[in-house]
């Protein structure tokens, strides 16, 4: 029995392992930003039961940092990922983003999707009241990045119009749509929620399961221990009842008879070394017969010491024993 549901117990925690671990895609870490998919890193190679396609991203683990290679532009470091809104943030670690974005062409069709907006680049007088970008810049001359209008009254030229992904603070994020893949748990997909969901629901009907077969185990190995507790006390009871002495060492009546021996007082009053029974404290009558125990010598009343060696083997004066 207890075999048996040690079997059902290592079963139900292979079915919720299996359960939980069917279909996951790899995941990794580089820095702070977690991978999976559908990004994977470079040199990482997945399962190849996993028919998945991944875009590659490249951590430098002395740096930790990610970074994603967008040709022609180059690389770009990853900011963060978010798999719930489905967008991938990057920023350039040179501090000249307006410059790479100029070299940034995404292809057509592409996976990822951004955001434009029309810039314009004006090179102005070195004292502007305005934000630069200083790797564009030099010591006569300043550029100026502006989306929409732009009121020139320090003089400043237009040099480049461009349609560029919309940018701040030096970072521009690219979104994706995916349909997920069928053999990954795809965060992306519609059916992931659902998925989740099952997995909870599984667990939730498994675990009953599981706690009663653990209580089932714990009852039985108690009840096993007891049983031993209860053998091992009932085998040293009867050690005891075999090695203690009995409590009853008095002597038959044949070996009464044949330790002792009757005299009368006044005949005998060599061999009675007392006028009183030290049994009962009472004085001989003349002419009274009493018993002496041969060994040692002492007298008594016959009834009183036939009566004390029943329940004694030893000499009710000296202790002597008579076995």
């Amino acid at each position: 029995m207890g075999l048996y549901i040690n079997y059902l117990l290592i079963m139900a925690l292979l079915n919720i392992s299996t359960i939980l671990g069917h279909n996951v895609c790899p995941s990794s870490q580089c820095g702070n930003v977690s991978v999976h998919y559908p990004f994977n890193l470079e040199h990482e190679t997945p399962s190849a039961s996993i028919k998945c396609t991944y875009f590659n991203l490249i951590c430098n683990k002395t740096s930790g940092t990610t970074i994603f290679h967008l040709p022609p532009a180059g690389h770009f470091y990853v900011q963060k990922i978010n798999y719930t809104q489905q967008y991938i943030q990057l920023y350039d670690p040179r501090n000249c983003l307006t410059k790479r974005l100029f070299d940034l062409s995404l292809p057509v069709p592409s996976p990822f999707k951004t955001n434009y907006e029309n810039y314009t680049l004006y090179v102005c007088p070195p004292d502007l009241a305005m934000g630069s970008i200083l790797c564009l810049s030099n010591s006569t001359n300043i550029t100026v990045v502006a989306s929409g209008s732009f009121k020139d009254d320090n003089k400043c030229e237009p040099t480049h119009y461009r349609l560029l992904p919309v940018h701040e603070d030096n970072a521009f994020s690219l979104t994706w749509d995916s349909n997920g893949c069928a053999n990954c748990d795809d965060h992306d997909s519609g059916g992931w929620g659902a998925k989740i969901i099952g997995k909870i629901v599984t667990v939730a009907l498994t675990l009953p399961g599981l706690i009663i077969m653990s209580l089932s185990c714990c009852s039985l190995f108690c009840f096993h221990l007891l049983r031993l507790m209860r053998g091992r006390n009932v085998v040293e009871a009867e050690a005891a009842e075999v090695h203690l002495p009995s409590s009853t060492t008095g002597l038959d009546e044949s070996k009464i008879v044949g330790c002792t021996e009757l005299v009368i007082v006044s005949e005998g009053e060599q061999g009675c070394k007392s006028k009183m029974c030290s049994i009962c404290l009472e004085a001989y009558s003349e002419k009274e017969k009493v018993s002496v125990i041969s060994k040692c010598g002492h007298c008594f009343h016959a009834n009183c010491v036939h009566q004390w060696l029943g329940k004694n083997a030893t000499c009710p004066v000296c202790r002597t024993s008579l076995l």
